[in-house]
C-alpha cells in the first residue's frame, strides 16, 4: 500500500507524477484509469487544474504527459512521455515474430502514418477502414480480426505511434515520434536488447519498479515485464547494487533512492511479514526453499524494495490499513505474480469471476480485500467478512466519495 502510492505520504500531486512512481501502471480498462490515478493524488496542498480528477487525468492524456502503448508483454499500460520509448525499445525483444509478413506489417504502419499525419489522431476504425481500402485486410476473412491487432500492436512495438487524447470515451492514436526517444533514457543511448545499455535499462526499470511497488521478487518482476525470472533476478541485483552506489535523485519530481533486500518471515508457509537481509541473497544462502537462477537470486522468500519503506509504513500503518476502494485492473493486485498477502483463492474468483480478464473493483481493508463493486450490480463482500451495519455504511461512503472525486454518476468505477 505505502510504495504503491496508497497513502499521503507516497502520494503524489500530478497524474503524470502518479504514473511516473510505478514506471508504468494497467490501462486496460480505459474508464478504470482515472480511478486508479486519483486513488493516488495527494488530497493536500494546490492543485495544478480545477474540476474533477478524471479531468486532470484526461487533461494529462491530451497534453502528452501520460500515455497508453503497449511497452510489455502484450497488456495495454499507461506511461509517461519521458519514459515511454525507452521502456518499450527495452522490452520490444520480448515480443515473438508476427505471423504477417514483414510487407504487410510495413505496409499497414505506412498507411496508418499517413492517416494519423491527416488527422492529427486516429480512432482505431479511422486505421481498420483504411487497412481495408488498401486491400490488408478482408473484414469478411477469419484473420481480419488477428489482421488489425497486430497492425496496430505493430504501431506501438515499433515506437510509431501511441494513445494520447480521448474522445468520446477511445483514446486517439497519435504520432509517438515526437516523444522524447529512446536513446533520452535515464541510463543512455542503445537501450535495446544487444545495445550497450540493455542490462543497465533492465536494472533501471527493475529499480523503478521495486521503488513503486516493493516488496518485490525476481517473480513479480518477470511477471510484469515478460522478461525471464532469471534474467529479472539479475535485473533486481544490479539494481540494488546501483542504488547503494548512486546518490538518491529524482526522475521528474520523484526521489530515487535506495534499495535493500528483506527475507520474508514466516509462520508455518505463511509469510507474515519481512525483516532487512543484512548482505544480499545468494545462491548458497540458508533457510528458505530456493531455486538458483541467474544471478543467484531467484529464489523463494527474498524480496527487494525502497530502503525506507518500513519506515513509512511504521509511520502510516493506520492508513494504509485503512479502507481503500480501488479499480478494477489496480496494480496492487495486477501488478504481482503472487497475491496471497491480498486476497485468496475466493477472493481472486470474487475480483474475476470468469477468468476472462475482466477485473472488479476492489474494497480493501486492512491489506486484505473485503468486497468488490462490479458496475451495476452492488457490492460483493468476501466469503469470510462478517458485515456490519457500520461497514456497510463505510463501504459505500468510500464509493461515494471516489465517485465525487471522479465526476461518476450511478454504479459506476
Amino acid at each position: 500500500m505505502c510504495s504503491l502510492g496508497l497513502v499521503e505520504a507516497t502520494r503524489t500531486s500530478t497524474p503524470a507524477q502518479v504514473v511516473r512512481s510505478l514506471l508504468a501502471m494497467q490501462g486496460q480498462q480505459v474508464s478504470a484509469v482515472p480511478h486508479a490515478i486519483a486513488a493516488r493524488l495527494s488530497t493536500q496542498g494546490p492543485r495544478e487544474t480545477s474540476g474533477t480528477d478524471a479531468a486532470a487525468v484526461w487533461q494529462a492524456f491530451a497534453s502528452h504527459q501520460i500515455l497508453r502503448s503497449w511497452p510489455m508483454r502484450g497488456t495495454v499500460h499507461i506511461s509517461t512521455r519521458e519514459d515511454h520509448h525507452w521502456l518499450r525499445a527495452a522490452l520490444a525483444h520480448r515480443y515473438g515474430p508476427s505471423r504477417f509478413t514483414d510487407a504487410e506489417l510495413t505496409r499497414s504502419a505506412d498507411i496508418a502514418t499517413e492517416v494519423i499525419a491527416r488527422t492529427g489522431g486516429a480512432t482505431r476504425a479511422d486505421l481498420r477502414r483504411a487497412w481495408e481500402e488498401d486491400g490488408l485486410i478482408d473484414p469478411a476473412s477469419e484473420d481480419a480480426q488477428a489482421r488489425r491487432r497486430a497492425f496496430l500492436l505493430r504501431l506501438h512495438i515499433e515506437g510509431i505511434a501511441v494513445g494520447a487524447q480521448q474522445v468520446a470515451g477511445e483514446h486517439l492514436i497519435v504520432d509517438a515520434t515526437q516523444l522524447p526517444d529512446a536513446d533520452s533514457s535515464p541510463v543512455g543511448v542503445g537501450v535495446a536488447f544487444g545495445q550497450a545499455n540493455h542490462d543497465a535499462a533492465l536494472a533501471q526499470i527493475a529499480a523503478r519498479y521495486a521503488w513503486g511497488h516493493g516488496p518485490v521478487c525476481a517473480a513479480d518482476l518477470a511477471r510484469w515485464t515478460g522478461l525471464s525470472v532469471s534474467v529479472s533476478a539479475r535485473a533486481l541485483r544490479h539494481a540494488v547494487e546501483a542504488s547503494a552506489s548512486s546518490p538518491a535523485g529524482t526522475t521528474g519530481g520523484i526521489a530515487i533512492g535506495p534499495l535493500v533486500w528483506v527475507r520474508a518471515v514466516y509462520e508455518g508457509d505463511v509469510e507474515v511479514g519481512v525483516e532487512l537481509c543484512t548482505h544480499a541473497p545468494s545462491a548458497t544462502a540458508s533457510g528458505t526453499a530456493r531455486t538458483k537462477h541467474a544471478g543467484g537470486v531467484g529464489m523463494r522468500g527474498f524480496y527487494v524494495m525502497r530502503a525506507d519503506l518500513l519506515d513509512i509504513l511504521s509511520e502510516n500503518r493506520q492508513e494504509a490499513e485503512a479502507l481503500h476502494y480501488l479499480p478494477s485492473f489496480e496494480e496492487l493486485h495486477v501488478g504481482f505474480k503472487n497475491r496471497l498477502s491480498l486476497t485468496d483463492a475466493a477472493g481472486e474468483k470474487l475480483i474475476c469471476p470468469t477468468n476472462n480478464g475482466l477485473f472488479r473493483p476492489l474494497l480493501v481493508e486492512g491489506g486484505r480485500v473485503i468486497a468488490v463493486n462490479p458496475v451495476n450490480k452492488g457490492l460483493l463482500w468476501a466469503q469470510d467478512i462478517h458485515v456490519t451495519e457500520d461497514m456497510d455504511q463505510r463501504v459505500r461512503m468510500a464509493i461515494a466519495d471516489m465517485r465525487e472525486r471522479l465526476g461518476v454518476e450511478g454504479n459506476g468505477s
